[in-house]
C-alpha cells in the first residue's frame, strides 16, 4: 500500500516537473543551469567581421582624414587601428559600414584593422600614408611680352594637381600638368604663388616672374624733324609714339612705326 502511494507520488512530481519545463520553453526562457553540455545552446556566438573597403586608401601625415570602412558583421564595432594607432571619431552606420578620423603616422603603408563583438578583422597594407609635395623647380622666370612663354612647376611625392595664383594676364596654368603658359600681355614683375598636391597635402613656393617689354623702333623718311620743319619742305610734323607707348619722338608724317631691328 505504501509503495503503490508513493510511486503514484513521484510519477505526479515528474509529470509536474514537465509542465513547468514546457511552460519555461513556451515563453523563451532556458531552464535551470545544472552545467550540462545542453545549456551551450542557448548562447549565440557574434559572426566574424570582414573587411571589404578602405576608402579612400591614402591621406597626409597628419591624420584626420575621415575614411569609410565597408564589409560584413561590423555591428558594435568598439575599435579602428590604423598601423599601431588608434582612429577616432568611430560611428557605426550599419552592419555593413563604419566612418573614422585615421590617427598621425609615418610616411608609407599601413595595416586596418577592426573590433566587433564577433573578433577582428584585418586589411593588410589597405592605407597609405602620403607626405605632401614640396616644390623643387627653379623658382624664378623671364619672357617677353607678346611671346610665347613656357614654365614647368615640378614637385615630390607624386603631384596629382597644381595650382597658380597671381599669373600676369595672358598666362594660364594647366592644373593636371602644372605647365604655365601663354603670352603676357605686358611687362613687369609678379610674385606669383604656385602649388603641387597630391592626397598628403599640399606644397607652396613663390615663382618671382619677370616679363619685359618688347620694345619698338621707328623707321623714319629722309625728311626728319629738323628745326622748325620737316626738312626742307617745311610739312606737317606728328608725334609718333613708338610701340607700348615707352618712348616718343618727333617725326614727318611718312614716318612709320616698325618692329626693333626692322628699322634703321
Amino acid at each position: 500500500m505504501f509503495g503503490k502511494r508513493r510511486m503514484r507520488t513521484i510519477i505526479l512530481l515528474i509529470l509536474l516537473a514537465t509542465a513547468a519545463s514546457a511552460a519555461s520553453a513556451v515563453a523563451g526562457e532556458p531552464p535551470s543551469s545544472s552545467g550540462g553540455s545542453e545549456d551551450l545552446a542557448y548562447f549565440t556566438v557574434p559572426p566574424a567581421p570582414t573587411i571589404i573597403s578602405v576608402t579612400p586608401g591614402s591621406g597626409t601625415l597628419m591624420g584626420g582624414t575621415v575614411v569609410t570602412i565597408t564589409g560584413t558583421n561590423l555591428s558594435g564595432a568598439t575599435n579602428v587601428t590604423f598601423g599601431a594607432a588608434a582612429a577616432t571619431a568611430l560611428t557605426v552606420l550599419d552592419d555593413s559600414a563604419v566612418t573614422c578620423q585615421t590617427p598621425a603616422s609615418p610616411a608609407g603603408n599601413v595595416d586596418v584593422v577592426l573590433t566587433a563583438p564577433g573578433g577582428t578583422a584585418t586589411a593588410s597594407g589597405a592605407y597609405t600614408y602620403v607626405p605632401a609635395p614640396v616644390v623643387t623647380s627653379t623658382l624664378t622666370a623671364a619672357g617677353t611680352v607678346g611671346q610665347a612663354f613656357f614654365y614647368q612647376i615640378t614637385a615630390s611625392d607624386a603631384p596629382t594637381s597644381y595650382a597658380a595664383s597671381g599669373l600676369p594676364a595672358g598666362l594660364t596654368i594647366d592644373w593636371a600638368t602644372g605647365v604655365i603658359s601663354g603670352m603676357a600681355d605686358a611687362g613687369g614683375s609678379w610674385s606669383v604663388t604656385i602649388a603641387a598636391a597630391n592626397a598628403g597635402g599640399s606644397g607652396y613656393a613663390t615663382l618671382v616672374l619677370t616679363i619685359a617689354a618688347d620694345q619698338g623702333t621707328a623707321a623714319y623718311s629722309s625728311n626728319d624733324w629738323s628745326g622748325g620743319g620737316c626738312g626742307s619742305g617745311g610739312g606737317l610734323a606728328a608725334l609718333v609714339i613708338m610701340a607700348f607707348g615707352l618712348c616718343a619722338r618727333r617725326c614727318c608724317l611718312t614716318g612709320v612705326i616698325m618692329p626693333r631691328g626692322m628699322g634703321r
